[in-house]
């Protein structure tokens, strides 16, 4: 009986966590599904895995349903940086030109703040 070098370990491994994922979202079908849960069947340590694999699904699920808000402040502090970056770009050929090399050092200034 050949060994398996480490890269058939790894992608076997792969396989076997991208069956747990599927047969813990409902997605394995058919004979793959009757032949994974005959391996379930077997082994102890792949039913653990399993539901550790079903808890991952309904925390996933559960955080694909809650609704993301940005809170006001940080809301507040985006479009005051959009504004004030807006303002420089449009004062910059203005400044360049009357000022020329101090202007942009004004600049390039304002921009660290």
């Amino acid at each position: 009986m050949e060994e398996m070098d480490g890269r058939d370990r790894l992608s076997g491994k792969e396989e076997q966590e991208g069956k747990l994922f599927l047969y813990a979202t409902g997605e394995l079908e058919g004979d793959e599904a009757l032949s994974f849960e005959r391996e379930l069947a077997a082994s102890p340590e792949l039913r653990r895995e399993l539901e550790r694999y079903e808890r991952l699904v309904v925390l996933l699920r559960a955080a694909a349903e809650e609704e993301i808000r940005a809170p006001g402040s940080l809301s507040g502090r985006v479009n005051r940086r959009v504004a004030i970056s807006s303002y420089l770009k449009a004062a910059t050929g203005l400044v360049e030109g009357v000022l020329g090399m101090y202007g942009r050092a004004v600049l390039y200034y304002l921009r660290t703040l």
